[in-house]
């Protein structure tokens, strides 16, 4: 039976860890945080790296090398899935990736449908600097680059193969030169690795109900404290 290996990262205070609904039996579960948790019982907790010192998202870029990168901490998976901490898969998503014979899973962006769309709330939030925007602005314009989809990143699945490590390396420079926003590179990296995928059209932008048939789930920590 092949190996899964589900990832989660939390630096600050903004969440809390806690262990998930569903637990799969061929997947193994790791946080990466920068402070332990107690009560957690799935969580393999590990202390997270405090690399990131370009600007003032530190703590942002802290914990995404883990979503993006995670083959480099945990090597000898067949797959990787990640979750945000508010996040997890219902269905086995392994099985899920399998049924579909592709190299990755992804869900649509439950509001908007294309890159230049989160561009401009990220903007108007002030979630990143704006010449980091501005340049990632140029880049795809000089790229050629038709912005035709939007994917939200809460949470998703890959294999292993040589389009799915390429997607991941592509995805991560683009972080580093560019924007900490993952969402808004996700989309090119896939595009220019010709990564296979098959797309979930399933909202993950509300609180799903632990009842539902729904393939993953997105719940409030807050009210699990």
């Amino acid at each position: 039976m092949n190996k899964g290996c589900c990832v989660t990262s939390i630096t600050g205070n903004r969440e809390k860890l806690i262990d998930p609904f569903f637990v799969h039996d061929n997947i193994d579960y790791y946080a990466f945080v920068d402070k332990t948790y107690s009560n957690i019982k799935v969580w393999n907790q590990k202390k997270i790296c405090d690399f990131s010192t370009i600007d003032d998202y530190s703590n942002r870029r802290n914990a995404k090398i883990y979503k993006v990168l995670p083959q480099l901490f945990l090597p000898g998976y067949d797959y990787y899935i990640w979750c945000d901490a508010n996040c997890i898969f219902k269905q086995n998503p392994v099985q899920l990736i399998e049924q579909h014979s592709v190299d990755a899973i992804f869900f649509y962006h439950y509001r908007y449908n294309t890159i230049s769309n989160d561009i401009e709330k990220i903007i108007k939030r002030k979630k990143d600097h704006l010449i980091n925007i501005d340049n990632y602005i140029d880049f795809l314009s000089n790229s050629n680059y038709i912005d035709d989809m939007l994917l939200q990143f809460s949470m998703f699945i890959t294999n292993t193969s040589h389009e799915s490590m390429l997607m991941r390396l592509i995805w991560w420079e683009l972080i580093c030169k560019f924007s900490s926003r993952d969402q808004i590179s996700g989309p090119y990296a896939i595009k220019k690795s010709k990564i296979s995928y098959h797309i979930i059209n399933q909202s993950l932008g509300h609180v799903t109900p632990l009842s539902s048939d729904n393939i993953g789930i997105k719940f409030h920590t807050s009210k699990h404290d």
